[in-house]
């Protein structure tokens, strides 16, 4: 500033201050979505109630909070698919107590709770800003604010949190609940009925801290029509780089790090494979010629189809997982040609007894209808005891024998086999006995590993679909 008049320096001051009070209380128009925010709320078009299960720090609270302030203003960006409203709305954040609805909401949308001078550094911009309400015995909290909407009139936000019960949601009604972590199942019913008359939307936000209650277990497991699950990881996350997710693991236990980082709620024992994902797999490669292929089937129509396969490096006794695929509502038909596309065709394929079912009226059987593939002639059974010479069809055998692999690292998994290691991570018990719900390509994964024996390296599965007419023909390689 040599040189400048004072004059001159105190017009640069003011200009300098002006800029640092519009980029203090105008954080919305320097807000820029990650590209999993912006999937969930444009999910809000066709889904009421959305929940984003998500890992710590990955900016949950930050994507509600701009939602929540778009629906307020009324002012929508040019990308937004989610749910419009064109009238003033009414929105109920709430959470786990009425500080930390305070703390992580209320600060979000509003600005620094403790410093009123700091109120509109939120996602509302400070000239939208209307009357506040005082929450009565919480200091700094609100009860509820009056946003300017675009069309003139009042948005209303209001703050409520879960340990007031849910006789504190009765009677509401509101466009749109924001439930900042995890609600108790009577408090999720009391914000559905709030949204019934306003024909509005829910959005949960949450690190599934708790485990598997009854709301996470029924998103994961139950979705229903109008429900939406979403799921953040660490790695969904630019600001999140290897150093700093590393640092940040170093500070947990390590029961904690997949909860942590994914979002995956812990199971305790009753996880039937508690191993840390990173331990079981590995980058994706080339097959080498003289690993036995080998792959399994579970066969589905209304709930999904799994076909999972695998190469044996039968010299240090690896078993890699290469290839996953899920298939619902479709045909047999339909399901050969996917796993014919992924290189499945010529793969000697374990399948389960329920292929012996015939159709009533032609007698074709399940596994008849999968002409195509490289089936094995009979249907799956463990290996043979070698005492006893008799083979079962055993599931907690063929648990123990992946759980073995997997601790003493002879079981490895392709890193993007998504569909795959998405139901490992919730592959659980309950009362002792193993959860059947969405785990198809792990019972297949487990006919194929358990039938390893059967396979065949890439030359020899190639002949086997070869007429014996031309067998004499083939070109070594």
């Amino acid at each position: 500033m040599q040189g400048l008049s004072v004059d001159e320096k105190a017009e640069l001051a003011s200009l300098l201050e002006e800029k640092r009070r519009r980029e203090q209380f105008n954080v919305l128009k320097r807000f820029e979505p990650y590209g999993y925010q912006k999937d969930f709320i444009n999910a809000s078009g066709e889904h009421t109630t959305r929940f984003l299960m998500a890992g710590n720090r990955v900016g949950k609270s930050e994507g509600a909070a701009y939602e929540i302030a778009i629906h307020a203003l009324g002012e929508y960006p040019d990308w937004w698919k989610g749910r419009r409203f064109e009238e003033p709305v009414r929105v109920l954040c709430a959470g786990v107590s009425n500080t930390s609805v305070r703390d992580i909401m209320q600060a979000k949308l509003i600005g620094e709770p403790t410093e009123r001078s700091a109120w509109g550094s939120g996602m509302i911009p400070q000239e939208r800003l209307g009357s506040t309400a005082r929450k009565a015995g919480i200091p700094d909290a609100l009860s509820s604010v009056l946003v300017k909407h675009k069309s003139g009139g009042m948005s209303k936000i209001s703050f409520l949190s879960y340990e007031s019960g849910k006789e504190a949601f009765m009677g509401t009604s509101m466009h749109f609940v924001n439930l900042d972590e995890e609600p108790p199942e009577d408090i999720l019913s009391q914000a559905v009925r709030a949204i019934t008359d306003t024909g509005g939307i829910i959005a949960i936000t949450a690190t599934p801290e708790k485990g598997i209650t009854s709301v996470v277990h029924q998103f994961m497991n139950d979705i229903r029509k109008g429900q939406y699950l979403q799921r953040v990881t660490w790695d969904d996350c630019p600001h999140l780089t290897k150093e700093v997710q590393e640092t940040m693991l170093a500070q947990l236990p390590a029961y904690q790090h997949e909860m942590r980082s994914k979002g995956i709620p812990v199971f305790g024992s009753g996880l039937v494979y508690p191993v840390a994902e990173k331990d079981i797999t590995c980058e994706p490669f080339v097959i080498p010629d003289h690993f036995l292929r080998i792959a399994g089937i579970d066969f589905g129509y209304e709930h999904p189809a799994a076909w999972v396969a695998a190469a044996w490096d039968r010299e240090e006794d690896v078993i890699y997982i290469t290839d996953c695929l899920k298939m619902e509502k479709a045909t047999p038909d339909q399901q050969v040609f996917e796993i014919e596309k992924a290189g499945g065709k010529f793969i000697p394929c374990a399948w389960p007894a329920d292929g012996m079912t015939a159709e009533k009226g032609t007698g074709i059987s399940l596994k008849q209808q999968y002409e195509g593939l490289y089936m094995l002639p009979e249907p799956f059974t463990n290996p043979a005891d070698p005492v006893s010479g008799k083979s079962n069809r055993s599931v907690e055998a063929g648990l123990m024998d992946i759980l073995d692999r997997m601790k003493s690292g002879r079981f490895k998994i392709f890193q993007h086999l998504e569909p795959l290691l998405e139901e490992l991570r919730v592959y659980h018990r309950k009362d002792g006995k193993i959860f059947k719900f969405n785990d198809d390509a792990v019972d297949a994964m487990r006919y194929c590993v358990m039938s390893k024996m059967h396979g065949e390296t890439a030359r020899h599965s190639f002949k086997a679909y070869i007429p014996d007419s031309f067998q004499d023909n083939l070109v070594a390689y």
